[in-house]
């Protein structure tokens, strides 16, 4: 994940990539919690061949919390990081920097 990170995660992108991460970690976070499951391969194929009457009665007043606490308030964290604007030679100065201490 570090090297997919380090080669495609580029300014433009970042900050809404990193956003919808932390909100996709977040329910992730709430349902093992509540749940006490294990997020697997098939897990998500479940999740992905879930009707709507199923869905719907996961959506609780505690994933919402959750959603709150561990995915938007960090999100208005990332979103105000100000990002330094690069050359396209230090940007792969700095990828390649990261690869190598991987």
């Amino acid at each position: 994940q570090t090297i997919l990170f380090c080669l495609l995660l580029y300014r433009p992108i970042a900050k809404p990539v990193l956003i919808l991460l932390l909100l996709i970690s977040a329910s992730a976070i709430h349902f093992m919690s509540r749940y006490t499951i294990y997020l697997n391969e098939e897990m998500i194929r479940n999740v992905l061949h879930t009707d709507a009457n199923e869905s719907s009665e996961l959506l609780t007043i505690s994933l919402l919390y959750a959603l709150i606490l561990y995915g938007v308030l960090p999100a208005l964290l990332v979103w105000r990081v100000e990002l330094k604007k690069r050359t396209w030679l230090r940007a792969i100065a700095v990828r390649l920097g990261c690869l190598c201490a991987i």
